[in-house]
C-alpha cells in the first residue's frame, strides 16, 4: 500500500516547520525531542524525494507525449502536401493553370489558386501539373499558421 500523495509545497512547509522545531529543541537541550523530530525529518525528506521523482517522471512523459503529437501532426501535413496522384484533386475549385512550351522544347507551367501563384520549368510535360500542385500546397502550408510544439 502506497502512502497518499501530498503536494510538494505542503511537504516543504512541513519540513520547514519540523526543522524549526528541531532547532528550538536543540537549543533547549531536549534530546528526546531532537531524536523524534530528526527521524520525522528523515521520513519527510524521503517523501519529498519520492514526490519530486514522481513529478519528474510525469513531466518527462508529458514532454514525450507532446513531442510525439507534434511529430504526428507534421507527418500528416507532409503527407497531405506530397499526396501521390491526388495532387490535382487537392487544389481548390477555380484554380487556373498555365502551360507554355518553350522554344527549346521544355515546358513552363504556372498555377494560380487562392491568390498564391507558383511556377515551375520542366524538360517534359509529364508530371508538370502534379509538381505545380505540390509546390502550391507547400506554399499554402508555409503561409498557414504553424502547429505549436514541434
Amino acid at each position: 500500500m502506497t502512502a497518499p500523495q501530498t503536494r510538494p509545497d505542503v511537504l516543504l512547509s512541513r519540513w520547514h516547520n519540523l526543522w524549526a522545531c528541531l532547532q528550538s529543541a536543540r537549543r533547549r537541550g531536549n534530546l528526546d525531542a531532537v531524536t523524534a523530530l530528526g527521524s520525522d525529518l528523515v521520513r519527510l525528506h524521503g517523501q519529498m524525494r519520492a514526490g519530486y521523482r514522481r513529478w519528474q517522471r510525469r513531466q518527462r512523459a508529458q514532454d514525450n507525449r507532446a513531442a510525439q503529437e507534434a511529430k504526428a501532426a507534421r507527418k500528416a501535413a507532409r503527407q497531405e502536401i506530397n499526396a501521390g496522384n491526388e495532387g490535382l484533386k487537392l487544389v481548390p475549385v477555380g484554380t487556373q493553370i498555365f502551360l507554355e512550351r518553350q522554344p527549346d522544347g521544355s515546358w513552363q507551367g504556372a498555377l494560380l489558386a487562392e491568390g498564391i501563384m507558383v511556377e515551375h520549368n520542366r524538360a517534359d510535360h509529364r508530371g508538370l501539373l502534379h509538381r505545380l500542385s505540390v509546390l502550391w500546397r507547400k506554399e499554402r502550408f508555409a503561409r498557414s499558421p504553424r502547429i505549436v510544439g514541434g
